[in-house]
């Protein structure tokens, strides 16, 4: 097979498309991660002393997200999972946040343990304003699976465009 429009073969093309969703999964994972609300649920997780007693210290994140962040302006929610391991056990932080004059604040935040068991954070933290772009917002269809609901990797989309 020969692909004219770049003057490669299959091979070529197909590398070419494995990179760039690579690089988009990579773009999207990345943002996600930089998020105040991410960043503010995973402190807060660390901070805590009944995660620490199941997890061990030090405390690190999984790669894979998933969830949604929608932000409009000032204000916008969050609900994502994120997977914590420690060198006792490991998990998943599941946390929603709203945004409320550019800031922060969970509304729930619990990790649930791989072995079982579910242990709910308290917090009062906020995380200050920052000046996010205007219309975001990061989505992960769910999909089911034998046991559980897992999400997919988080794909942007503009809200401006978005029906």
């Amino acid at each position: 097979c020969t692909c004219t429009l770049i003057g490669c073969g299959c091979a070529g093309l197909l590398l070419l498309v494995l990179f760039g969703g690579a690089g988009i999964f990579y773009a999207v994972m990345s943002g996600m991660k930089s998020s105040d609300a991410y960043q503010l649920a995973v402190s807060s997780a660390r901070r805590s002393p009944e995660v620490q007693a199941q997890l061990g210290e030090p405390i690190t994140e999984g790669f894979w997200v998933m969830g949604n962040i929608s932000i409009q302006n000032d204000s916008g929610s969050a609900e994502l999972s994120i997977p914590l391991k420690g060198p006792k056990g490991s998990g998943t932080l599941h946390a929603t946040a709203v945004k409320a004059s550019g800031a922060w604040r969970l509304t729930a935040l619990s990790l649930t343990l791989d072995g079982g068991g579910e242990i709910r954070i308290e917090q009062a933290v906020e995380a200050p304003p920052t000046s996010l772009p205007q219309a975001t917002s990061w989505v992960a269809p769910h999909v089911e699976s034998h046991s559980e609901s897992h999400g997919t990797p988080l794909l942007p989309k503009n809200e401006e465009t978005a029906e």
